[in-house]
């Protein structure tokens, strides 16, 4: 059972960057990886990030140095990392090894069908927080942001901002005599 969760179900996020893991301990060493580890572990020399595990630090340096040790047979691409060659070589293959359970459509990418998957559901997980509109896709969003739409959204937000600040002004003013204020009021 365990097994075949892995392929579908996905229960534990991550709260940094919405990954999905079919058991905590992915999820645990996931956050690692983000560099949330707070201990005694391996110092990059450079920037001075803690890892938790020697492999991560051997991993990391290579941003450092720029070294890219894993070639492409076909095209000779060179990688920083073994699972980017992986994902690579799909380009050459066209292998599309994760498919929708729904609709039977295909994906190189595991994070590619999570994304998918969202047309199939009413998850808009990316929200403009001025317009209280939801979003499939990250991309949706940004498109949104930049539109004309959003940008006269923020323009009467600013208005409004601006009429509640003055109205509050004058709301206490009309309370209070012309000398609490300095102001002279006029009719």
């Amino acid at each position: 059972m365990k097994h075949m969760r892995s392929h579908s179900e996905r229960p534990y996020q991550c709260d940094l960057c919405t990954k999905r893991f079919d058991s905590t301990h992915k999820l645990e060493r996931h956050m690692e990886k983000h560099n949330l580890f707070k201990g005694p572990g391996y110092e990059c020399e450079v920037c001075q990030k803690v890892f938790q595990r020697n492999s991560y630090l051997q991993k990391h340096r290579r941003v450092h140095t720029g070294e890219k040790p894993f070639a492409c047979e076909t095209c000779g691409r060179c990688f920083s990392q073994v699972s980017d060659l992986a994902k690579h070589r799909r380009t050459h293959t066209g292998e599309k090894p994760y498919r929708c359970e729904v609709c039977y459509r295909s994906f190189s990418e595991p994070s590619n069908l999570r994304r998918h998957l969202r047309i199939h559901s009413d998850s808009r997980p990316y929200f403009c927080r001025l317009c209280d509109v939801g979003f499939r896709q990250s991309s949706a969003l940004q498109g949104h942001v930049q539109s004309a739409k959003h940008k006269r959204a923020l323009e009467l937000d600013e208005e409004k901002k601006k009429r509640q600040k003055t109205d509050g002004f004058f709301a206490d003013s009309e309370n209070s005599s012309e000398e609490d204020t300095g102001l002279v009021i006029c009719d």
